[in-house]
């Protein structure tokens, strides 16, 4: 029988084997339990399948984790699990994969190296243990330790007996059974012993019928074994071509070496045996017996070595002829002598090695000479035939593995090959035998030429080509992993069937041979061996028959007529398409690195009728509701049970929602009426109406107005403060406070607050006020006015009453004026009657000459001595005074860089009042302000009315962009709302969809959040009429009259807006909508944009989310540590077993995957850090927070801080006492990092894991530098680790579970984030002062800013390293880059990972260059 067996505990009386009997027992399936035993799914031991293409993904099958749960149905939590294997060869690689596979747990390999028999106090057991939850041993040594009551067997969880079929008769692990399980079963109940798990390729290691009965006793357990799928069966088992070779009896010379060695032996004097000497030197009773004992029996250490080396010489001379004696005697000598007081005599005395090397010294030896194996002579037929057979085999892609008895055997045979003429180019030759530590003082024998720690990396120079040819004993039967071969030999005898079954499951490539190679023997023998060859050629023939019974029962024709119809469209579900549709949704679905997407059968036959059932399970990223079903038809074939099972689901995904009513996914390029459409594409521009022009509405207020609403503007600069009233029909909102630029020295805070209303007694009352601001227009914009129109929609007026109005309007001549000097009165604005009463600002009287320095205005003669001069100021061209003028005068003169004289006859000088007239020069800026208010509180008052919002400041800074140059823009509110709209999409879709895959999410959300829906949006709500895009400037500004607003009502005009602007208002808006309200206005906002969503409050999405999470479900017990190392104590413990899930993990119960999580995290990290970032008190601009947020968030600094964040776990090693020689533990700290949690299924996350630990290893110190102390982000450093998306993706994982957990509450996402680290670099980033000591930039951004207009080129190409000389070559594609600037290569770099990294490097290089150069320029300056 050859079948692949798991023994498990089941649930009658708690222990009973899980078994049952497996119909095609021809082959075995890959090794169960891959995650515990090490065995790739491709290499089931003792089996012939081959793996099925998975693109490199390693997919455990559903029996293998099936089994698994089997052994652990109620084993929930484990206590300690202790892993059995035969040998140390075996435990040590069992131990290897198991930290790999399972690194968070702790795991412990116990063997005799570790001196565990002398480990003689319960305490030093207890402190090797503590905390351990894994221990790999042989049988043994867990025997002993039972054995002594160091280890209880009630304290342990789960038993797993690699290679079962030990356990019988004596062998250790029938005795722990048998002496310790079984009594405590009896004794105690099923609660009282562990879980037991057996695993095995050949449960009958003999021909004892009862074979398989016995091991399931002893083991309390069933023998079940797995049902190979049909179509696994047809497509991939390749039976290996069976061959024997019968090699005539060996009976040639043994060579001078061999016999001289035979003759050394025979004539040793054992009288000076330096044991001999020992005991007579004793002379008690009891040495004098063992005295007699030794010269009797030549029984010595010394004796015995040298019979051993004498023994092993006769059967490498039987096996292999004359030379390879030679050999083995000459290297055994030589190693002897060249390693006297080394590994090979460790523990010896001086007597003894000086006897043996004295002894060995007199053994004649001959050259030995690699030519000599052409003469046939010095080879044995076997040995020729052997050579032959492999010369045959030979070719490109040979892997071979053979099998021989003895140790030396294996080594010298190694050798030989790699010397033979005929082999030695065509084999990489090694070895791999069987390692022990033994206690005792003697550890090597004189014969023993391979070293164990010589074979260590065999195995895995075997899997990668660089050896092709193995040499081996038979600890390469079972448990230890090795590649298919194409050749597996038997160049020793048989010992039983098992071997047979086991060395045959190696020879599983296409196309291979399996040969045994048999001596002529004696008659008894020959008759014994054909009675085992007979037995071995009927289970080929039978595997060989069942093969082809499968082949036919498959090719059976059978039909269904099963139909599922989607009335509303029409669609048709068959058997026949379901099969299809089903692959066509999961290629559909999110891809991840090392995660198989098909859908995985699990086939079940009834025992009885023989008829065939299948389930499917699909990926772990689709929701747990809907992820599994089965079939409901019986059928002969897989293939109909398949298509049963596919129906049967596609059904399921239907209903769910998962696929449309036309029978499809919900893709990105969708289809007409399917929920989930493509990202809308948007053009650059769009022509949208003019803003709204508020001073419309206002107009027709006018109309029938009986009393006007006064608000008093204030402006504030130096010792000056000049108050107008601003007269409207109604109030006007509040306008924040803004300055006003007269020139460089002299600002004016300007303020505008409401004050009493104005009641009109008469219509004349409203006239003076008009009036009034015609005659403060006049004064400087009488240009660009209409001579005999007043109605102005605002008004003017002093403050208080007006008075005379006559004393306001009009000019006097600057004689009179001189002559008649008011001492109590302001000077007006100059006029020169000469230039057409230009204007000027008058600044004194002067009757002296004027002085040679002064300048007159034009061409104008200088005027007589002593006549009367005005000394005046020009008037500044300018009208925008809400943005300081580069252009200025400098701030160390006074308002004018010259003064004029004009001589008083030709001027006259205004009645208004200086300060008046100044403030008429304000009057369009504050006129402007005012509009702007308007425009915002139209939009408070009308689109956002049901958001509420109070602030109107935050209103009129999101729909601000930066090209209105107003005081704010919305920029830093855009960079807030966008993550707050994130996030808000991100809880939405999670609550609202919870069967939906993070694909379906992100695309979901993607549409969503698109700036071509948000520019959709400005449009379809309006919002574009209120968005301020152009800059006030005060240029051919004129008056509004209330006659032409009238007019322009209905007329609508166009402008170019870019369509970032419309989106970014949008997401300002948003965040405006926060700050004024928190979540609950920003819902409401986004209620008005993006209604589509059906927005819902917060708290009852958290609810919802909280409620989905499964209450009352344990954890591992490791991840208690995980809660310890997160700082949070989940209550629904279900949330951290998810977002610690890779989509790669497939056991049974089927978790979900953090893919969901790690979506939601995204968005809530986002906020956290934003929301700091945000809020700090130097106000960021959007550029620096952007660049803090870049360099928080990104996968490399999240995978970092994977890697770094660690738990420390208390463990103890096991230390000796130099003096006393005795044993005690020694505590120390084992850090648990939390990348070690993740659980997953795939052998090629583990390389991952370690390629990029390996890096981080390397490049940590360095990266803490920098993040601690360093001035420049690093960048390429983090790059440079190149970690896969899995360690980010934990990071925000836990977030996202810590959200649902605690309702929402960041202050608990806040605390993770800080205790890992992202809020300490935060906070070091925020205090070094707006950024400027800590560099953001990325190389690449910062390489373009100093490149400046100089085009920089990343010329990208590959690389090739070689392997060692000697070895076959594996290419190695390294990318290199050079950095090009205008043409000029200034920096070049190797050994890149990946594109990206290597050009993340160069660009780094090249920007130290650069900032070199710049420097180097400075200091020649």
């Amino acid at each position: 029988m050859d079948m692949d067996e798991q023994f498990t505990s089941s649930d009658d009386g708690g222990y009973t084997l899980a078994c049952e009997t497996m119909d095609e027992d021809i082959v075995p399936p890959p090794e169960p339990t891959a995650a515990l035993t090490g065995k790739d799914e491709s290499e089931g031991r003792g089996g012939n399948a081959a793996p099925p293409e998975t693109n490199g993904v390693m997919r455990p099958r559903s029996y293998q984790l099936e089994m698994f749960d089997e052994a652990m149905k109620r084993n929930i939590v484990v206590a300690r699990l202790w892993f059995l294997a035969p040998t140390v060869s075996l435990c040590q690689q069992q131990y290897t994969v198991i930290c790999s596979q399972l690194p968070a747990l702790q795991t412990r390999f116990l063997s005799g190296a570790d001196n565990v028999d002398r480990w003689n106090n319960q305490a030093i057991w207890d402190g090797v243990l503590k905390n351990v939850r894994v221990v790999v041993s042989t049988h043994q040594v867990l025997y002993d330790a039972l054995a002594h009551g160091f280890v209880r067997l009630k304290e342990l969880a789960l038993l797993v007996f690699d290679e079962a079929h030990h356990c019988v008769e004596s062998h250790p692990a029938n005795r722990i059974m048998q002496d310790f399980y079984h009594p405590l079963l009896r004794g105690g109940g099923k609660e009282c012993v562990p879980h037991i798990l057996g695993i095995s390729a050949s449960p009958i290691v003999n021909s004892k019928p009862r074979g398989l009965q016995i091991i399931e006793e002893n083991l309390n357990a069933l023998c079940k074994t797995p049902r190979i799928h049909r179509e696994e069966l047809l497509r991939y088992v390749h039976l290996p071509l069976l061959e024997r070779l019968t090699i005539p009896t060996h009976k040639g010379h043994h060579g001078q070496a061999l016999n001289s060695l035979l003759t050394v032996y025979r004539n040793l004097d054992i009288s000076q045996d330096p044991r001999v000497h020992s005991l007579r030197a004793e002379n008690t009773e009891r040495s004098r017996a063992e005295l007699t004992k030794a010269l009797a029996m030549r029984k010595t250490y010394c004796q015995d070595q040298f019979k051993g080396l004498c023994n092993k010489a006769m059967h490498i001379s039987q096996e292999f002829g004359v030379w390879a004696t030679n050999y083995y005697i000459v290297n055994s000598i030589d190693r002897l002598r060249s390693k006297s007081n080394a590994e090979v005599m460790s523990g010896w005395d001086d007597n003894e090695r000086q006897y043996l090397t004295g002894a060995l010294s007199r053994v004649e030896v001959e050259e030995v000479r690699p030519d000599a194996l052409e003469d046939i002579c010095q080879v044995s037929p076997k040995l020729a035939r052997f050579i032959d057979l492999l010369v045959e085999e030979s070719g490109p892609d040979f892997a071979g593995l053979v099998f021989i008895e003895q140790r030396v055997a294996a080594a010298v045979l190694s050798h030989l090959l790699s010397v033979h003429p005929r082999t030695k180019h065509l084999f990489e030759c090694a070895t791999f035998v069987g390692t022990s530590a033994s206690v005792f003082r003697k550890s090597a024998g004189i014969g023993d030429l391979i070293e164990p720690r010589g074979q260590r990396h065999t195995l895995d120079d075997f899997r990668n080509r660089k050896k092709n040819l193995i040499i081996a004993t038979s600890v390469l039967e079972e448990g230890i992993d090795i590649s298919a071969c194409h050749l597996v030999i038997c160049f020793s005898r048989l010992p039983n069937l098992k071997s047979f079954v086991q060395r045959r499951g190696r020879a599983r490539a296409r196309d291979s041979k399996f040969v045994l190679m048999l001596a002529e023997t004696t008659p008894g023998v020959i008759d014994r061996w054909q009675e085992l060859e007979e037995e071995m050629k009927k289970m080929y023939l039978d595997d060989q028959r069942k093969l082809q019974e499968i082949g036919r029962i498959e090719s059976i024709t059978e039909e269904g007529d099963r139909r599922y119809l989607v009335e509303s469209t029409g669609a048709l579900l068959t058997l026949d398409s379901a099969l299809t549709h089903l692959y066509h949704f999961c290629a559909l679905l999110p891809r991840s690195q090392y995660v198989d997407l098909r859908p995985a059968f699990s086939i079940t036959e009834d025992p009885v009728t023989h008829y065939i059932t299948a389930e499917v399970t699909l990926p772990s990223c689709v929701d747990s509701s809907v992820r599994q079903r089965a079939g409901v038809g019986k059928w002969q074939t897989e293939r109909m049970a398949r298509k049963d099972a596919a129906f049967e689901i596609y059904i399921g995904l239907h209903k769910a929602g998962l696929v449309n009513d036309y029978l499809l996914p919900l893709t990105k390029e969708g289809i007409e009426g399917v929920a989930m459409v493509a990202v809308e594409t948007r053009p650059s521009v769009m022509s949208v109406p003019e803003r709204l022009n508020p001073w419309i509405p206002l107009a027709h207020e006018w109309f029938g107005v009986t009393q006007l609403c006064a608000s008093v503007v204030e402006l504030t600069g130096g010792d000056s403060k000049l108050q107008m009233e601003l007269l409207l029909p109604s109030y006007p909102p509040s306008v924040p406070e803004f300055t006003l630029y007269w020139n460089r020295n002299i600002h004016f805070r300007a303020s505008i607050r409401p004050s009493a209303r104005v009641d009109l007694a008469s219509p004349g009352e409203c006239d003076v006020m008009r009036k009034m601001t015609q005659v403060l227009l006049q004064s400087i914009f009488r240009g660009h006015m209409r001579p005999n129109e007043m109605d102005f929609p605002a008004l003017f007026a002093p403050c208080g009453e007006i008075g005379d109005l006559d004393l306001w309007v009009g000019t006097q001549e600057a004689t009179d004026l001189f002559a008649n000097r008011p001492l109590d009165r302001q000077y007006g604005l100059v006029r020169d009657k000469t230039s057409n009463l230009k204007p000027y600002i008058f600044k004194e009287w002067t009757i002296d000459a004027p002085r040679p320095e002064d300048v007159y205005d034009g061409d104008r003669e200088e005027g007589p001595c002593g006549e009367l001069f005005v000394r005046v100021a020009r008037v500044l061209k300018r009208r925008d005074f809400l943005h300081p003028d580069s252009k200025d005068i400098p701030s160390n003169l006074p308002e004018s860089s010259k003064s004029d004289l004009l001589l008083a006859t030709d001027c006259v000088i205004d009645n208004l009042p200086f300060d008046c007239s100044r403030f008429s020069f304000f009057i369009p800026a504050i006129l402007h302000r005012v509009e702007v208010s308007l425009v915002a509180d139209e939009l408070r008052k009308s689109l956002l009315a049901p958001v509420d919002i109070q602030d109107l400041k935050l209103v009129i800074t999101a729909i601000s962009a930066s090209s209105a140059r107003e005081d704010t823009n919305y920029q830093r509110l855009e960079f807030f709302g966008d993550s707050i709209l994130k996030l808000c999409t991100s809880i939405q879709l999670m609550a609202v969809n919870p069967n939906w895959h993070e694909g379906y999410l992100s695309a979901k959300k993607d549409r969503a959040v698109a700036n071509s829906r948000l520019a959709r949006a400005a449009c379809e709500t309006g919002l574009h009429r209120f968005i301020h895009t152009k800059s006030f400037t005060g240029r051919k500004w004129s008056p509004l009259y209330i006659s032409d607003l009238l007019k322009e009502q209905g007329v609508s005009a166009k402008r170019e807006v870019s369509t970032k602007i419309l989106a970014d208002v949008v997401e300002a808006l948003i965040g405006a909508a926060f700050l004024d309200g928190g979540f609950e206005k920003a819902l409401k906002c986004l209620n008005i944009f993006l209604p589509e969503m059906a927005w819902q409050p917060r708290q009852f999405s958290n609810n919802a989310l909280y409620e989905a999470a499964m209450l009352g479900v344990s954890i591992p017990v490791h991840f208690e540590d995980l809660e310890k190392l997160i700082g949070y104590e989940f209550t629904k413990k279900i949330l951290l077993v998810e977002a610690m899930t890779h989509p790669s993990f497939e056991a049974q119960p089927h978790p979900a995957s953090y893919q969901r999580l790690e979506f939601l995290g995204d968005s809530v990290l986002d906020f956290v850090v934003v929301t700091k970032v945000f809020s700090h008190y130097s106000e960021l601009s959007h550029i620096q927070m952007h660049l803090t947020r870049s360099a928080l968030v990104n996968a490399d600094f999240l995978a970092f801080l994977c890697m770094e964040s660690a738990v420390d776990l208390d463990i103890n090693d096991v230390v000796e006492d130099e003096n006393t020689r005795t044993f005690h533990t020694l505590g120390k700290k084992s850090p648990k990092q939390l990348w070690k949690f993740m659980r997953h299924h795939s052998q090629e996350v583990v390389g991952a894991q370690t390629v990029s630990v390996q890096r981080y290893t390397q490049l940590r110190d360095d990266i803490w530098d920098a993040l601690a102390s360093g001035v420049s982000y690093p960048w390429a450093k983090l790059r440079r680790i190149e970690a896969n998306k899995f360690f980010s993706d934990v990071i925000e994982s836990i977030i996202g579970a810590i959200y649902i957990d605690s309702h929402g509450d960041f202050s608990a996402c806040e605390a993770f984030t800080e205790r890992i680290g992202i809020l300490p670099y935060l906070r070091r980033i925020l205090d070094s002062g707006d950024n400027s000591e800590i560099c953001l930039l990325h190389p690449k951004v910062q390489l373009g800013l100093l490149a400046q207009s100089d085009e920089v080129e990343y010329v990208v190409g590959l690389e090739t390293d070689e392997d060692s000389p000697g070895s076959p070559p594996r290419k190695k594609r390294k990318h290199v880059c050079k950095v090009l600037i205008a043409g000029e290569e200034v920096a070049v770099v190797g050994d890149g990972l990946s594109r990206e990294e290597v050009q993340t490097k160069a660009a780094d290089e090249a920007v130290g260059v650069l900032l070199s150069r710049r420097k180097a320029e400075v200091g020649r300056c």
